[in-house]
């Protein structure tokens, strides 16, 4: 990102990123602004890539993206523009739930990246669905919320009650340095729909960070390790009809993705189905009994 951030103007900018014409107004003549805008796109489509590695290997979407950078380390500035021009296009019709991976990803998205310009215009979220027709590429949700209505909708889901902690600092990531605070979400959330994030309202509303003491059983909590927001997930046990299963080589909800299970599947996810299907029959056997029992 140094050699994009050295970029001296905005016509560098465009020339470099192959960006189509004219800009949506908001970046139009402001440079800071712009690049801020140009990351922040660079960093929610390796997060789409992230969600959707699997199965894991050297097909998938997020592997050759990188493949792209490692190979051309000599042109930084062409690997950004190959990553918008291809992926980042690729990925918006599902960028918000991590669809659409592997080899046919990668087709796509270089069947959409030939001969055309990268249009910023078409990362903005509609935003005439959720109150307000201020527009910017940067929301609620830092790993990327979307495109049309759904996008529009996911900025204010992230903006008031699912608030998400994510930014990057250039030094344990690869992205331009962007800090992110309650004070920013606030300002955002304030100026694009006239509230304030509360970021604890559904968990004192249905005790989400106490399930157990609030007496909530039978559940199973699934987490494909190699997706980024399980480190947001339950990955332990809270009791013994709270369970976690984590899956190795998992990706976003791969154990319950949009594919049929089949012999392409991991190892791991195999295995998690197979647990969870244990668990779940077990659990309906003992309701099959105690029904029994009370009838």
């Amino acid at each position: 990102m140094a050699a994009f951030e050295a970029l001296p103007d905005q016509k560098s900018v465009v020339e470099a990123m192959e960006l189509c014409e004219p800009l949506p107004e908001y970046m139009d003549g402001n440079l800071e602004m712009l690049k801020d805008e140009v990351s922040m796109v660079v960093m929610y489509t390796f997060a789409g890539l992230n969600m959707g590695n699997y199965p894991p290997g050297p097909d998938t979407g997020l592997s050759q993206a990188c493949e792209g950078f490692v190979s051309s380390t000599d042109e930084p500035l062409a690997a950004l523009s190959a990553l918008l021009n291809g992926y980042a296009v690729a990925s918006l019709p599902a960028r918000r739930h991590g669809h659409g991976h592997g080899h046919g990803q990668v087709q796509r998205a270089a069947s959409l990246g030939e001969g055309s310009c990268f249009s910023m215009q078409g990362q903005v979220p509609d935003y005439d669905v959720a109150g307000t027709h201020d527009q910017s590429v940067t929301c609620g949700d830092w790993s990327g919320c979307g495109v049309g209505s759904d996008g529009g909708i996911w900025d204010y889901q992230t903006s008031t009650f699912l608030v998400e902690h994510i930014g990057c600092n250039g030094e344990s990531d690869m992205f331009t340095p962007r800090n992110w605070t309650m004070e920013w979400l606030t300002e955002h959330s304030m100026t694009r729909f006239g509230t304030i994030p509360q970021p604890r309202a559904l968990a004192d509303l249905w005790g989400f960070d106490k399930l157990a003491e609030n007496g909530a059983t039978k559940i199973v909590f699934t987490n494909g390790l190699n997706d980024g927001w399980s480190v947001g997930g339950v990955q332990t046990d809270l009791s013994d009809t709270l369970l976690a299963v984590n899956i190795g080589d998992g990706a976003h909800h791969s154990d319950l993705s949009h594919d049929e299970p089949s012999d392409a599947d991991t190892t791991d996810v195999q295995q998690a189905r197979a647990q969870v299907g244990d668990i779940l029959a077990g659990w309906l056997e003992q309701i099959e009994i105690q029904g029994k029992a009370t009838s």
